[in-house]
């Protein structure tokens, strides 16, 4: 079957795929009559060197990954990520339920707090909602202290502007620049009197000099940054490895992107916030939930973090396995 948007093909297989209980590797089962989408070259010419293709986790598709699988071996719609910030090691998906296990058997569903997944319309087809991923984020903190921010901003409005949004397209958040200022002003203002600001390296605004700033386990110590969710008492905490990226020998800088256009959602919420962290998409209860960093955690520090590229599909023959990376959309 051709599709309309991209002139591709829509075809079916049969999908093999390595099943897991637990910590332990079971047996490869099939998705007889897996649905997925042959897309011309131009589409794929861009996306990296031996990437194929993309996987679609799109909350209201019938035939994302997660679903399909869901439907065929007949568990909860739902599936957890965690991204790692080295390139030398593998990523992670969970699909299917709990536990999440990582080294050592540490269970990171524990550290899980949740909030409702927001419907939001889709703007090309008024009578579906849309596939990608909506939160609700009530206000920002900076090492406890509440910023001010224009609130209208943080809902959606009838242009489909305003609101948060996440994508692991995006690699680090995009901030409306209203909001981007207040964030930006605070975490400079909360830094160690001695760090200097330096010149900004693009795309990047906000940065610093890093020979004074310490590091831990969890990256920079840098301000700890505090997404608000749907109640007070429900935030993500954002910290150094998550908040500050290092671009180069001696400059680190605020890993928070100005939005560029007078239009668009007032934050996305990128793959870089989501590296050592579990963020787990539960479709049947309409919840998303957050870790803190995993290198928190006494029983992560001895594990291994996996790392996923945030565009496309590669699979790689290793042995008996086949190791997929993939696009959240």
């Amino acid at each position: 079957m051709k599709t309309f948007f991209d002139g591709g093909e829509i075809a079916e297989d049969v999908l093999s795929i390595q099943s897991i209980n637990r910590s332990i590797p079971g047996p490869a089962v099939t998705v007889p009559n897996f649905i997925f989408n042959c897309s011309p070259s131009f589409l794929t010419k861009k996306l990296g060197e031996d990437v194929k293709g993309m996987v679609g986790f799109g909350q209201q598709s019938p035939v994302s990954l997660a679903t399909q699988l869901a439907t065929t071996f007949r568990f909860r719609r739902q599936f957890a990520i965690c991204l790692s910030a080295s390139t030398d090691q593998n990523g992670v998906i969970f699909i299917g339920h709990k536990p999440y296990l990582f080294a050592l058997s540490f269970d990171a569903s524990s550290d899980l707090i949740y909030t409702p997944i927001i419907t939001h319309p889709n703007i090309f087809h008024n009578n579906r909602a849309s596939p990608e991923y909506y939160i609700q984020v009530s206000s920002i903190r900076i090492n406890g202290k509440s910023l001010p921010l224009n609130r209208t901003l943080l809902a959606f409005d009838e242009n489909d502007d305003g609101g948060t949004r996440i994508s692991t397209a995006i690699p680090c958040p995009v901030l409306e620049p209203s909001i981007y200022s207040s964030v930006s002003k605070a975490f400079v203002n909360e830094m160690p009197k001695d760090v200097k600001t330096v010149s900004p390296v693009h795309p990047f605004k906000t940065c610093f000099n890093s020979s004074f700033i310490g590091m831990s386990r969890l990256g920079y110590n840098a301000p700890k940054i505090y997404l608000v969710l749907h109640k007070p008492n429900v935030y993500w905490t954002i910290t150094g490895t998550n908040s500050s990226v290092n671009v180069s020998e001696s400059v680190v800088c605020l890993a928070f992107v100005e939005r560029s256009q007078t239009w668009g959602h007032a934050i996305v919420i990128g793959g870089y916030q989501m590296q050592a962290n579990l963020v787990e998409f539960d479709l049947s209860r309409k919840r998303i939930g957050f870790s803190n960093s995993l290198l928190s955690s006494n029983n992560m520090r001895k594990s291994v973090l996996y790392h996923v590229p945030v565009i496309g599909l590669r699979a790689r023959e290793r042995g008996n396995f086949i190791f997929i990376d993939f696009l959240l959309q």
